[in-house]
């Protein structure tokens, strides 16, 4: 149990002067804290006036002034926390709303949050990528899952829904902050002026309204450091180890190098419990020590088995990945120290931009001379520092900036002591007679005016978008049922995304593809836009006389393909109609009834190991005297997460010349990366999720004889339903 002493004065310092070297002394060797409670308004000017006795009381603990009305020291304290703490949530509030997307949460969203649960939490793609950004990954896994959690609650498109996950963690670290700061520091001007620039930094900000992990792991971190110090100090055992826990599986499972962190504050607990000095300020007897340090090791121990196991299923992609790197192997010790050198120097860059970085000495000032109630807390983020630039350095697995906010707020906590501490020696170096730290004032004062320039004239501005409202109701204006809807460029996917999924849908239902809308940026033209395919096809180049071009906004441009008199190929029940055959490889196949996304049967294919099969369906034959545009539609149920995705294949066969030749339609998947998921309506437990897909390529004039080929991987199973084929003339019909 913690304990304080109070002591009371009414108006005469002698008895204050008298008891202040038992409180010391109190401190010193038991590491209790005292509270002074001054009722007198002149006993209270003087101590603020003594700075030696100012500073006892603030390394003893702390000064409680009670007076009558306003004055009342707790009230206003309490206002300057409550507005401080204000600030950051209106500044996290302001443009909260805005419309969804960009960088990672572009892709946050649509490779996990529009997915199924079991897409985030097992092995997405090849395994030999460490990458979500490309579609794979193991990372940011539990902010990926609240992310999931809040589309399901609130829709895909609620962009307050999505984000308030990140944005509560965000306002909850800027309330840790400053109880970390209390702890370290004997001065409550450092825990208020730390409250203050957190709420005011840049880079929190962003991640608080941006729905990605590094919310999480900022307030992770700090959790974790809060309960280690209580750790340390209280008998409160239970709880605050497993707050410990919590936060650090929690911070693991979000990004896995928050694993350095937590190592880092495993080597400083170790210090701690280890080093003579430190035990003593501590007041840990070797008795207490001992059962710290099992307890610690236990939760650390627990800790890394936990993160093990929840990261199991993405185990052989981890080792992959890691044998495929060689670790501890530099270039050179020179060229190894220049990279990590660029790597820091350009970590505090990211996290203070612009003029902001030229007050990251304050830092260092902060962690060297700063008053600290133990040595110990001056090791804390040295430590910290030291063993991420260490891990870097050896590993050479460098990660982007944002991966190591986890030492943003220690970080900003001793830079908020660092002021405070050159303000009172430049202060006294101009031998300043006021009690009041008016250098300190200023430092902070330029500090704050250019963070708030940073803000209003950077970082809002910066963040700005669109109207979303205007843009979807201009663009659904444009397109009708059946139209295949075509995004050129990735960052426009999110608000055209539940267009191109209800139009897909509609194609599939009603066997027809009414026309081609193609959504390009405004310095952009249809000959521009590549599907995607190993050639990256030019689908349009030669079709500028077909397409019409209207503005849907102020930066982006619609290319209308439209009385195409489409031809469907393919019946509504291809899959069961089909003779199919196993063209290569081994396996079985078998039509479905109980599970389809459209007509009455679906195609599911089973590989044997060893290889994969692939599956031949012969459509018949065709003869074209122009070039066409072929549009192909599908639908797919794969079995896991990690299966394999093959695109179906259309091959011809052909005679020339009396020989006959074989070839293959170049196809290329269209608005890859939208990830269509659609929940089948069953009437039992199990769970159906549907991709739908759809594709474009050429066709040359020819007599020929078409084929579809399926490919399923090998030892595992895959269901295709809902194929459609259209061929779309060069010439409109006359």
């Amino acid at each position: 149990m913690q304990h304080k002493i109070i002591v009371f004065v009414k108006n005469k310092l002698i008895t204050l002067d008298t008891v202040m070297p038992i409180l010391i002394e109190m401190k010193d060797k038991y590491n209790i804290s005292s509270e002074i409670v001054v009722f007198d308004n002149l006993a209270h000017e003087a101590i603020s006036k003594n700075i030696v006795l100012k500073d006892a009381i603030d390394y003893v603990g702390s000064e409680l002034f009670i007076t009558k009305g306003e004055k009342n020291k707790p009230l206003r304290l309490m206002y300057i926390l409550i507005s401080l703490l204000l600030l950051g949530v209106f500044l996290r509030t302001y443009q909260l709303d805005r419309a969804l997307g960009g960088g990672d949460e572009s892709q946050a969203l649509l490779e996990f949050a529009y997915t199924p649960m079991n897409y985030i939490l097992t092995p997405v793609g090849d395994p030999r990528f460490w990458n979500w950004s490309m579609g794979y990954g193991f990372d940011q896994i539990f902010s990926n899952v609240a992310l999931r959690v809040m589309v399901l609650l609130f829709g895909e498109e609620n962009t307050i829904a999505i984000r308030f996950p990140a944005f509560v963690l965000g306002i909850a670290c800027i309330w840790m902050v400053y109880k970390i700061a209390r702890h370290i520091f004997p001065s409550n001007e450092v825990a208020r002026l730390a409250l203050l620039i957190i709420s005011l930094s840049p880079i929190h900000i962003y991640y608080s309204q941006t729905a990605r992990g590094y919310s999480f792991i900022m307030f992770f971190s700090t959790l974790s450091i809060y309960a280690t110090l209580n750790l340390l100090k209280s008998d409160k055992n239970f709880i605050w180890g497993l707050i410990l826990f919590l936060s650090g599986i929690l911070s693991a499972y979000t990004i896995p190098l928050t694993a350095v962190f937590f190592m880092s504050l495993a080597i400083w607990v170790l210090l701690v419990l280890t080093i003579p000095t430190l035990k003593e300020e501590f007041g840990l007897h070797q008795e207490l020590i001992s059962r710290k340090f099992y307890q610690f090791l236990t939760i650390f121990l627990l800790m890394g088995g936990c993160s093990v196991l929840l990261y199991w299923p993405h185990i052989d992609g981890m080792l992959q990945l890691l044998n495929e790197f060689d670790i501890g192997k530099v270039d050179s010790q020179v060229t190894a120290g220049t990279k990590s050198t660029y790597f820091i120097l350009n970590f505090f860059v990211k996290i203070f931009p612009g003029p902001l970085v030229y007050f990251t000495p304050f830092i260092l000032i902060g962690i060297f001379w700063s008053k600290t109630y133990s040595l110990a807390y001056r090791f804390l983020p040295v430590v910290i520092l030291l063993t991420t630039y260490f891990f870097t350095l050896i590993t050479g697995l460098e990660y982007y900036p944002r991966g190591y906010l986890f030492t943003l707020p220690l970080l900003l906590i001793f830079l908020a002591s660092g002021f405070i501490w050159a303000g009172e020696y430049l202060g006294n170096l101009i031998k300043q007679k006021t009690y009041i730290n008016w250098v300190c004032y200023s430092l902070v004062g330029a500090y704050v005016a250019l963070t708030l320039t940073e803000i209003f004239l950077n970082y809002y501005p910066s963040i700005k978008t669109f109207n979303v409202k205007d843009y979807t109701q201009k663009l659904s204006s444009q397109i009708q049922k059946n139209d295949l809807l075509l995004v050129a460029d990735g960052r426009f996917y999110l608000y055209a995304r539940s267009l191109y999924k209800k139009n897909l849908r509609n194609i599939i239902t009603d066997n027809h593809l009414g026309g081609i809308k193609l959504i390009v940026d405004n310095d952009s033209n249809a000959a521009d836009y590549k599907v995607n395919s190993i050639r990256g096809m030019s689908i349009f180049l030669n079709w500028k006389d077909r397409l019409k071009e209207k503005i849907v906004f102020k930066d982006r441009k619609l290319f209308d393909l439209k009385n195409i008199n489409s031809i469907s190929l393919l019946p509504e029940d291809f899959e069961a109609t089909t003779d199919w055959h196993v063209q290569s490889g081994d396996g079985e196949f078998a039509l479905l009834k109980e599970h389809k996304f459209a007509g009455k049967y679906s195609l599911l294919a089973k590989a044997s190991s060893g290889k994969d099969m692939v599956l031949r369906g012969l459509f018949g034959d065709i003869e074209l005297n122009q070039p066409h545009l072929a549009v192909l539609v599908w639908s797919t149920k794969k079995f896991a997460s990690n299966d394999k995705y093959f695109m179906p294949a259309v091959g011809v066969s052909y005679i020339k010349k009396g020989k006959k030749y074989y070839s293959q339609i170049p196809f290329g998947k269209t608005n890859a990366g939208m990830n269509l998921h659609i929940k089948e309506k069953t009437l039992g437990e199990e769970i159906y999720y549907w991709q739908i897909h759809s594709a474009i390529g050429l066709i040359h004039p020819g007599k020929f004889s078409l084929n579809l080929f399926l490919r399923c991987e090998a030892g595992k199973s895959i269901i295709y339903d809902s194929m459609r084929l259209f061929l779309i003339r060069k010439s409109p019909l006359s």
